[in-house]
This record gives structure tokens, sequence and C-alpha cells, in this order.
């Protein structure tokens, strides 16, 4: 997951935590890790790139900080929903040109 800041402001900025804030169809906290005292200069951008492993389901996620001791959505008013499905088992691969493993027929 990832987010892009941009200090808009004419002062140097820096912000002490910034993470990726989420919660699952239950709104149970799921935060990706954060990334510590990220400083902006006027007009700088900031890519946070966060990951984690979740379980199947449904979540919501947004840009997330903690700016003048206050844990906040950098813009409350955008969040992303996705989903994460199950994994499907997979087949072990067959090899169509080499010698068969002990007790199989070749029946190409």
């Amino acid at each position: 997951l990832s987010f892009t800041v941009e200090n808009v402001g004419g002062q140097p900025l820096t912000v002490p935590w910034l993470f990726a804030g989420v919660r699952d169809s239950s709104g149970a906290n799921v935060d990706f890790p954060g990334v510590q005292n990220v400083t902006l200069q006027p007009g700088a951008r900031y890519t946070y790139h966060g990951s984690r492993t979740l379980a199947a389901g449904t979540y919501r996620a947004w840009a997330a900080g903690y700016l003048d001791g206050v844990w906040r959505a950098l813009d409350p008013y955008t969040q992303l929903g996705f989903m994460v499905l199950a994994a499907r088992p997979s087949l072990a691969p067959i090899n169509l040109d080499g010698p068969l493993p002990a007790g199989q027929v070749d029946q190409r």
C-alpha cells in the first residue's frame, strides 16, 4: 500500500509518524507499519510504502499520521476499500519432457 504526501506550506515540516490506517470489516485495527520523523521542505513530497499480511476479508485504508500530538487521517474524506481473497491451492508442476517418477506409467 502506498500514498504520497506533500508539504504545501511555506515552512519545513517534520511528521513524527506516517502510516496507513487500516480496519477490517469488524473495525479491528490492522494498521500498516509506520515510518518516523519524515521531514518535508516546502513543496517536497514523500511516498509511503507499507505492507503486511492480512487474512482474507474486506478492509478500508487511509493515509494517516501523528501531527500536533494527535493521531489522524491526513485526508478524512479519502479512504480506499479493498478485499483480500483466500489463496487457492496450487498443483505441483508436471514434467512432460523428462522421465516419470518410479511407479508411474507413461500414457502419452
